[in-house]
């Protein structure tokens, strides 16, 4: 059994969120600003999560190549980064959430509108991104975390409120708490996405499916 990484004994109130700003792969001198947009709204609307959220002013100061050192030089156990690109008129922004101490990406996702209509694209992204605060609403933030079941609570509140694919954020939440048994936030996790799932389930599946 691998020893549990030091990042894991923090506590979850102290657990560090860096948001990026949106690298733009189309050439537009509107591209920067939506990208910047898009990175200040989410900034702004995770400062209601449980989590620490680093100053934009800090990570905003990260572009292009200078990525690369974002986690170590903010001291950020997670990263929210992304791209912006046009094609056929349609905006395409790509999200992705990346374990800062792991450099692996845990949640990726792709959002689109209607380049007319490009300057909602901060405020409808961000309002995906708040679904992060209901599951911890309630649950007692000093308990230490652990970085895998913070990326399964990543992943699974990705699935339910952006792809509404309650079954999958079930099953995220359940492999989880099976791994990691004692620990409260997993299982309060698992209880979480099983109540949403049953909720949204036919009576004669509820047993099967949760």
């Amino acid at each position: 059994q691998k020893p549990v990484p030091a990042a894991a004994t923090h506590t979850l109130s102290k657990l560090t969120i860096a948001v990026l700003p949106f690298t733009p792969l189309y050439a537009d001198p509107e591209a920067q600003h939506l990208g910047d947009s898009i990175a200040l709204r989410l900034a702004d609307v995770l400062t209601n999560s449980p989590f620490d959220i680093i100053s934009p002013a800090k990570s905003m100061q990260y572009r292009g190549s200078a990525k690369a050192r974002a986690a170590q030089g903010l001291h950020a156990d997670f990263l929210i980064d992304g791209d912006v690109r046009r094609e056929q008129g349609t905006i395409h922004v790509a999200l992705r959430v990346i374990d800062g101490h792991r450099n692996t990406t845990v949640v990726a996702g792709t959002f689109e509108r209607a380049a007319a209509e490009a300057d909602g694209l901060p405020d409808q992204i961000a309002a995906h991104m708040s679904s992060l605060s209901p599951i911890t609403h309630g649950l007692n933030t000093t308990l230490g975390w652990d970085s895998r079941v913070v990326a399964a609570y990543f992943r699974a509140t990705y699935l339910q409120a952006v792809r509404k694919d309650f079954f999958g954020a079930n099953e995220t939440a359940r492999e989880a708490a099976q791994n990691a048994p004692d620990n409260a936030f997993a299982q309060a996790l698992h209880g979480f996405t099983a109540a949403i799932l049953a909720d949204a389930m036919s009576p004669d599946r509820k047993p099967a499916m949760v």
